[in-house]
């Protein structure tokens, strides 16, 4: 039978998560002027080495929006404006990058 979380589970990932927030953001084009806004892949957006975002790095909004969502007090993003227009900017971005077809653009096109 799977065991429940406990407090202390709870606590240790919520630390880990809220620790990489920074370096996450870091990696996030803030611009709203730019066509590539929410984009995770600062390796495309920012430095220009890629032609294209590798779309699964928009997996980051998710450490996002637990961090936004999880009320604890060692947790100083919790329903922060600023997390809230990024992961509202990296979906967005996410939607935006799917193909018709369903596919998303990594190391080659669709």
């Amino acid at each position: 039978m799977k065991q429940p979380c406990n407090k202390q589970s709870v606590d240790i990932f919520l630390e880990s998560a809220v620790a990489e927030v920074p370096r996450i953001l870091s990696q996030f084009n803030c611009n709203v002027m730019s066509e590539d806004f929410g984009c995770f892949d600062r390796m495309h957006w920012g430095w220009k080495f890629k032609e294209m975002p590798d779309a699964s790095l928009q997996y980051s909004i998710n450490p996002l929006v637990w961090a936004y969502v999880m009320q604890h007090p060692m947790n100083p993003y919790y329903r922060s404006k600023l997390l809230q227009t990024c992961i509202r900017g990296g979906i967005k971005n996410w939607i935006n990058a799917q193909h018709g077809n369903g596919s998303f653009d990594q190391c080659y096109p669709n």
